[in-house]
């Protein structure tokens, strides 16, 4: 069995990670008919259609300006589906060059670029994205460079950390004596095992990247020639009070998108870290009455409890 069938099978296996891809077949699915059929343009007001309920011409009604909310529904999770996935590889370039880089270097340089770290990580990521959007305009690829540059030095400072563990291993030192060159070592041996981490980090990145994505076009910072989920809260938050019903269905498809790669996330995390996989397995045949944690906790002792 390929690696790529047997990960999907362990993540299948998890009740959460069922539940992510689900979410998340949910969300492609809408995408993928967006580009094939939009019943209305999701951005053409109609007068006189305002408010309509729900209806076989209409599936979820229309808003205040005669809009079909379905049409705004499915074209808006182009842009969240696009921010979540292009802002992730964003943080994933950044956050594994600098964690990896202040951990593989010699130590006057790696506690440098750890500070330079620990300082981007202090500049809030909605600050830096409204400052990039002030300077460079509400463009995808803005929104999309400054989420996942936020983002990345969060996750360099995890991925440093996980540099820094594998670095103590034996076969690390056996590496090294060998001449083994440290280009080598780190694509050989270190990207391969802080990979696990770096892809759950990076599926909970995409979930916060697209609620950053809604923030800023709720603002209303973002361009207006594209249907959002978060451009339509905001024009519905206008008629909330009058009529509530509509501003489920773009809330809810943002709660599903979330909400199906932060649950992902928890199934890659079961499905790519092979402690919990090989614990869970064993000690579950044998006393089913523990709560499984991995193995290198160093308080495990006291968290197996009985349920």
């Amino acid at each position: 069995m390929s690696p790529v069938l047997r990960i999907l099978r362990d993540i299948l296996r998890s009740p959460s990670g069922r539940a992510g891809v689900a979410l998340l077949a949910i969300v492609v699915v809408a995408v993928v008919v967006s580009y094939l059929w939009i019943p209305y343009d999701p951005l053409r007001p109609v007068p006189g259609d305002d408010f309509l309920g729900i209806s076989r011409d209409h599936l979820f009604g229309t808003d205040a300006s005669g809009r079909d909310l379905f049409s705004g529904v499915i074209a808006g999770a182009r842009v969240s589906l696009l921010v979540g996935v292009t802002s992730a590889l964003v943080a994933g370039a950044i956050g594994t060059l600098l964690g990896v880089l202040s951990a593989i270097t010699p130590r006057a340089v790696g506690e440098s670029v750890a500070y330079v770290i620990d300082v981007l990580i202090a500049l809030p990521t909605i600050v830096l994205a409204l400052v990039l959007l002030g300077l460079f305009g509400g463009s995808l690829f803005t929104v999309s460079l400054a989420i996942g540059f936020g983002s990345g030095t969060l996750l360099a400072r995890v991925l440093r950390a996980e540099t820094k563990r594998v670095l103590s291993h034996d076969y690390i030192t056996a590496a090294a004596a060998s001449g083994t060159s440290t280009l080598r070592t780190v694509f050989r041996h270190i990207l391969p095992n802080i990979a696990p981490i770096a892809i759950v980090q990076l599926s909970l990145i995409a979930g916060l990247a697209i609620i950053a994505e809604a923030s800023l076009s709720l603002l209303g910072l973002t361009s207006l020639s594209r249907p959002s989920w978060g451009r339509m809260l905001r024009e519905l938050q206008a008629t909330l009070s009058a009529n509530p019903g509509p501003i489920a269905y773009p809330g809810g498809a943002l709660v599903i998108a979330v909400l199906g790669f932060n649950l992902l996330g928890d199934g890659l995390r079961d499905a790519l870290d092979p402690r919990l996989r090989t614990n869970r397995g064993a000690l579950l045949s044998e006393r089913p009455d523990l709560v499984v944690v991995p193995a290198d906790d160093p308080i495990a002792a006291d968290r197996e409890a009985p349920r």
